[in-house]
């Protein structure tokens, strides 16, 4: 039933919405190459059989997934899968089955039936965010929630998303993405959060798993500065945690952002947050500081030479830095691709927290003008309306998808 056999029919190329509705059973999955096996376990399936027609789910022209889920109709004989999936379990140590009504493009679960050896995941509303992650499916399960006993799982399936097989030791850190502003902001103030924000940054990304993004705008609280003055450059220039001034220098008042005790604890949890994702990364980690910037410096920033470049790559001078071939690596692979790269400007360092364990550190900053409208880098929200990105955005992407998997040769 599930052999080696039948592996070439479990490649079709099927979309989810052709599922029929119905009971199925569900087994998670986060599998290692198994010796016997070539190439079955490097891949994510959807399969089921319904009227003895067996079908498999791949994404549409699309790399498949590591890690993944197959779906049989409750009361098949499973014998077989079971015995599959808990040899995968117990190579990797983790996973689980479930049991689950399928209508339309979601999941129902209405019960926990059974986990793997070594490790038991709790129920799997404690757990999204970390099965997600285990699964690397973060693009494709995109919504979850809890309604009574039941739990909800909404999949949209992504086009020109190419997902690699493993990215689990990467942390993505995307600090500056949102513009929202608490209390009562000026106009000035939210045109000012646009600008700096880094905008529809998650969209060129959205092939990382799992993303660590902030509720605020910088201008709100800024994640990546120095909680001490002292220690933080751009605090003389009122932008240090809590920003006071605007990016041409004028000065505003920060009571009208609401209170700033609430936005420092904030500041402490998203910080925690991060250091735990290193840390559950492992040994090897490798943590993407990840931004955007304007096509020319702002009076607000501190490296004002021109011509900018189209992609920045930083890191700090400690041990947090990359291997010094990797980097090269990327670097002529970004050039062989026709973009002008700049190594610690206009930015430089990367975003690095206190642990023992050993991980690397990367900044990359894309400049604005590859994958926005022009009309999107300095719009107000008033008149802003999302467009589709630069049709060059695809290529930038595959490209930054590259360097990931340069930087992930040879990790532990």
């Amino acid at each position: 039933m599930f052999s080696l056999q039948t592996h070439e029919k479990f490649m079709q190329s099927i979309a989810p919405r052709e599922m029929e509705p119905g009971f199925y059973q569900v087994h998670w999955f986060n599998p290692k190459p198994i010796s016997g096996f070539p190439g079955m376990f490097g891949m994510m399936h959807l399969s089921l059989e319904s009227k003895n027609n067996q079908k498999s789910f791949v994404r549409n022209g699309q790399e498949p997934l590591a890690g993944g889920m197959v779906i049989l109709p409750i009361g098949r004989e499973i014998k077989q899968v079971d015995e599959v999936f808990s040899a995968v379990g117990a190579a990797q140590g983790q996973g689980f089955t479930g049991r689950y009504v399928f209508q339309g493009n979601t999941f129902y679960k209405n019960s926990h039936t059974a986990d793997f050896a070594q490790a038991t995941l709790p129920e799997l509303k404690r757990v999204a965010s970390s099965l997600l992650k285990m699964l690397h499916l973060p693009a494709v399960l995109i919504k979850h929630f809890d309604s009574g006993n039941i739990y909800v799982m909404t999949a949209e399936w992504k086009e020109g998303v190419v997902f690699p097989r493993d990215y689990s030791k990467v942390v993505a850190w995307l600090p500056h993405t949102s513009v929202f502003l608490p209390g009562v902001p000026t106009a000035e103030l939210r045109r000012d959060a646009h600008i700096l924000a880094d905008w529809r940054l998650e969209e060129l990304w959205n092939f990382l798993p799992s993303p660590l993004t902030s509720d605020y705008s910088r201008f709100a609280v800024d994640l990546e500065r120095y909680t001490n003055d002292k220690k933080e450059p751009m605090a003389q220039a009122g932008m240090g945690v809590l920003y006071n001034r605007l990016i041409d220098g004028t000065r505003f008042d920060r009571k009208i952002l609401g209170p700033q005790k609430r936005l420092v604890n904030y500041y402490e949890k998203q910080h925690t947050r991060l250091k735990k994702a290193v840390l559950q990364a492992g040994e090897g980690a490798l943590l993407l500081d990840l931004h955007s910037f304007c096509p020319a410096p702002l009076p607000c920033d501190r490296d004002k030479s021109m011509p900018r470049p189209d992609i920045c790559l930083g890191f700090n001078g400690d041990l947090t830095a990359p291997d010094s071939c990797k980097l090269r690596a990327v670097e002529n692979m970004l050039k062989k691709c026709g973009y002008r790269v700049a190594i610690n400007s206009p930015f430089a360092g990367a975003m690095s927290v206190p642990v023992k364990s050993r991980y690397t550190a990367l900044l990359i900053g894309i400049n604005k003008k590859l994958y926005l409208p022009e009309a999107e880098i300095f719009a107000p929200s008033t008149t802003r309306e999302k467009q589709p990105l630069l049709p060059s955005a695809q290529t930038l992407r595959e490209a930054l998808q590259e360097a990931v998997e340069i930087l992930l040769e040879g990790a532990i």
